[in-house]
């Protein structure tokens, strides 16, 4: 898997205006500092393509140019020594050669005159293995369509882990992947609509507090894909750091809290990076697909 594939939502730091009904609100406060931003979350065995672009304060005019390819980004790998140093990228990304390896530290810095420097590190975590994943179909009574269950079996490792879970549809004639919204009544899913017990959303958070170290069974059901124009379902397990964790969960609430409309909450999206904003982390994926 190429890092151009892997599981990426880029921080868009823009908050947007809007007129009253009546009258204009002038801000008076002051603007505030623009920093670096960082975006990378890595996949073992991928090569690193890190994004490069600076903050935008949400009442300036010129929020199109955001891509900085003039900056020096170095990332070294603090488990061997070994590093990469680029002064310039393309459309703000900067790919490197050095590939992420499970177990080992990386640590990325990028500077700018006029900029504080920024930096972040990460672990590549090791994969965990799907142990079986066992599919069946029934007819849902209330919406008398075709629904499919799915009843999904890992080892949890020993310490504090983290995992994302996400289904999507393999389309016939090469058209793609299409993500399925999922329910479970799992009690460790922390990021779905719970409603009546039932969580549902396209990407399920787990953390291993009701499971550490056992074998972790997940039921989960959603309608069942078209066999006219899909060949299969991939079921992807997705262990990861606390930082990409929470970044995805704190990245989706974000998205989610905008269907309130103009005077909906703000969600603080989680960053891990220092003297500027983004995610520099790390997971390691695993894809079980089930053919029709």
């Amino acid at each position: 898997m190429t890092n151009r594939n892997r599981l990426f939502a880029t921080v868009v730091l823009l908050a947007g205006t809007f007129s009253a009904c009546e009258k204009e609100i002038e801000y008076e406060g002051e603007a505030g500092e623009s920093l670096l931003v960082i975006n990378q979350l890595i996949d073992k065995d991928s090569t690193f393509s890190i994004e490069i672009e600076r903050s935008v304060f949400f009442l300036e005019n010129n929020t199109t140019d955001t891509h900085i390819s003039d900056a020096t980004v170095t990332l070294t790998d603090l488990s061997n020594g070994s590093f990469e140093t680029l002064s310039s990228g393309i459309n703000g990304i900067y790919d490197f050669s050095m590939i992420a390896t499970e177990g080992h530290q990386y640590e990325v810095t990028a500077s700018k005159s006029d900029y504080p420097t920024a930096s972040a590190k990460t672990v590549i975590p090791p994969t965990v293995s799907l142990i079986s994943v066992d599919t069946s179909t029934y007819i849902n009574p209330e919406y008398q369509e075709n629904y499919m269950r799915a009843t999904l079996k890992w080892n949890d490792l020993s310490g504090k882990n983290y995992y994302i879970l996400t289904v999507s549809t393999e389309q016939l004639g090469g058209f793609g992947e299409e993500r399925i919204s999922m329910t479970s009544t799992d009690l460790s899913i922390i990021n779905g609509d719970d409603i009546d017990g039932i969580s549902s959303g396209s990407m399920f958070a787990l953390d291993d507090d009701f499971f550490d170290g056992s074998q972790k069974e997940l039921r989960i059901e959603f309608p069942a894909p078209s066999t006219t124009f899909n060949e299969g379902v991939h079921f992807r397990l997705y262990h990861c750091t606390e930082d990409t964790y929470r970044y995805l969960v704190s990245a989706e609430r974000d998205v989610l809290s905008g269907e309130g409309g103009a005077f909906s909450e703000p969600v603080k999206v989680h960053t891990n990076i220092l003297e500027g904003y983004g995610i520099f982390s790390g997971y390691s994926s695993e894809n079980h697909f089930v053919t029709f």
